[in-house]
């Protein structure tokens, strides 16, 4: 397992654990009588009930609060009545008192608190929401590293449902609960500015370039300023937890407008080719963004908005398997396969354990029928494997599956071909109509350059031939295998600018390039993934047997007549 996997994993794990119980648990709350206003900077006491105990200790109605720690002002801010009940002392001190008065006093024994987010199905749902982002997260690092899905992954793990355990762990003592409170409550801020770094990245996989790398480094300086400035202020200055932060709030709807903006004008600005891949990340992203924004708060409003991030994470799913907007396709399809042949083992093996104990203890058999599910299981899980890949293959991409399946009998039958018509035929028309590409092309060696000599999808065409000390040329004679174009610098990416193609997949006689093909996008704005690639890569090498067979065929027809 690779350092990836244990830092987000334990990460996922950590903040699941510590956010998720408290949700389905009820606890005896806290009374105090006091309720404060939680927007001023100093908090202000509004409300004092009669006989309570925050009465009998000598607050009253506008008393500006101060000398106070994190729990204890949680505890005392608490309304209605949602913080865990903890009979230890509230100490506290008035500071517009004249001269400062000093209070303590211990929280009265509330009911039982109510379900979280309006209820067991809100919040069902809203966990539910939490483990989708947790897992899509986790997997999109482990299996696809950049920077983009480690972006992905901050904003996923700081959309935490944390206002539960704001208030279950008032029990805690006051130094881990401070430093719980530091750790969760700048969740929103961080939640907003990794979609907003996010947004100026996708669906690159690096730093960008141009303004929005500008915008990039501008936005991590202030949000790195942002946190570690609300991180000092909280821990080391005051210690005080607001709990609607109004600087907090600014900063989140900065953000939020400020993803939007992003969005908008990179739909203008995104390449033609790019924007149905961009379109569907834009509309999960500003899902996303949205209701980060709304979620904060502590009305009825604010919960159903938690619970509707778990829209995003759907959206953005959608996006990625469906359209590709990171290429994930070979992720998705293991992640199904393996999550759902590990479910069945651990289901049979805890079966097979329960019945051992239940019924075989005392025959001292267990132990032996153990070791015989676990050999039969592995050799189920050897078996299954590929039948289950090439189902999930088959179910959740049909159609590529079968254009795939065709393409590749096609490639087994080209080494067959009779004229170079038919060659040209299987390498440009059928993986064009196939696989619903917007053009696909062959250029063949015709001495000092290489010449487009077949085309499908192309009009108006301005590349017509490359001469041989062309870039993508050199590149192609060098790596021998399947060239993505954007990875080539600007001036040769720019020479394709007209939609031409977005891989090249080189064709060799022996060791010369004897021509290459080039291929675009999916005519939904997709892009080729690696299956797709090597299927294609399969049926250039086919090509070249083929080319080949046609050559040899020429010079015997060639020679017959001489030899005769």
């Amino acid at each position: 397992m690779s350092w990836r996997a244990v830092v987000v994993v334990a990460l996922s794990v950590l903040c699941f654990a510590v956010v998720v119980p408290p949700m389905f648990s009820t606890f005896p709350t806290a009374y105090t009588g006091a309720r404060i206003d939680p927007v001023k900077v100093i908090p202000t006491v509004q409300v004092v009930d009669p006989g309570s105990p925050a009465e009998r200790a000598g607050l009253r109605a506008g008393d500006q609060i101060g000398c106070i720690g994190t729990r204890d002002l949680m505890v005392l801010s608490a309304f209605p009545l949602t913080a865990a009940y903890e009979p230890s002392q509230i100490h506290l001190c008035v500071t517009n008192a004249v001269p400062v008065r000093w209070v303590s006093f211990s929280a009265a024994r509330g009911p039982e608190s109510g379900a979280s987010y309006g209820g067991s199905a809100g919040t069902i749902l809203r966990a539910l929401s939490y483990l989708v982002f947790l897992i899509v997260g986790c997997l999109l690092v482990m299996m696809r590293p950049s920077l983009m899905t480690w972006l992905l992954f901050g904003y996923f793990l700081a959309t935490v449902p944390a206002a539960v355990a704001y208030q279950a762990f008032t029990v805690w003592p006051a130094l881990p609960y401070a430093a719980l409170i530091a750790v969760l409550s700048p969740n929103t801020a961080v939640a907003s500015a990794c979609l907003l770094l996010f947004a100026l990245v996708v669906p690159d996989e690096k730093a960008p370039s141009g303004w929005r790398s500008v915008a990039f480094w501008i936005a991590t300086a202030v949000t790195i300023l942002f946190v570690g400035s609300q991180f000092f202020y909280r821990t080391l200055v005051s210690g005080f937890y607001r709990t609607l932060d109004p600087v907090t709030t600014d900063f989140t709807r900065a953000a939020t407008l400020g993803v939007i903006a992003i969005i908008i004008v990179r739909l203008f600005t995104t390449r033609a080719s790019e924007r149905p891949r961009f379109s569907w990340a834009a509309v999960a992203i500003v899902i996303g963004v949205i209701t980060n924004d709304l979620r904060q708060g502590q009305n009825a409003m604010a919960q159903v908005f938690g619970t509707l991030t778990m829209i995003m994470p759907l959206t953005l799913m959608y996006a990625i398997v469906r359209r590709n907007v990171i290429d994930v396709r070979f992720v998705i399809s293991k992640a199904v396969v393996y999550g759902t042949l590990m479910t069945c083992v651990f289901a049979l093996i805890a079966a097979a354990d329960w019945a051992a104990t239940r019924f075989l203890a005392e025959m001292r058999v267990a132990l032996a029928l153990d070791a015989v599910i676990a050999i039969v299981l592995g050799v189920l899980v050897h078996r299954l494997t590929p039948i289950l890949e090439g189902w999930v293959d088959s179910v959740i991409y049909r159609k590529k599956h079968e254009a795939e399946i065709y393409l590749r009998r096609l490639a087994r039958t080209l080494p067959r071909a009779e004229r170079e018509e038919t060659i040209s035929r299987a390498l440009v028309e059928d993986p064009y109509s196939e696989l619903e590409l917007t053009a696909a092309a062959l250029f063949r060696n015709s001495g000092n350059a290489f010449t487009l000599v077949s085309s499908a999808g192309l009009e108006n065409i301005s590349t017509n031939a490359l001469d041989r000390d062309h870039d993508l040329v050199r590149f192609l004679i060098t790596e021998r295998s399947c060239i993505s174009i954007d990875d080539l610098n600007d001036r040769s990416v720019a020479a394709f600018a007209d939609g031409l193609a977005t891989v090249a997949i080189p064709i060799f006689n022996g060791d010369d390039l004897a021509g290459f093909t080039l291929y675009g996008v999916h005519r939904d704005g997709t892009r080729l993934d690696p299956d797709e690639a090597a299927v294609l890569q399969a049926l250039a090498e086919s090509a070249s047997q083929a080319y080949i067979r046609v050559e040899n065929s020429r010079l015997r027809a060639l020679l017959e007549p001489s030899v005769s």
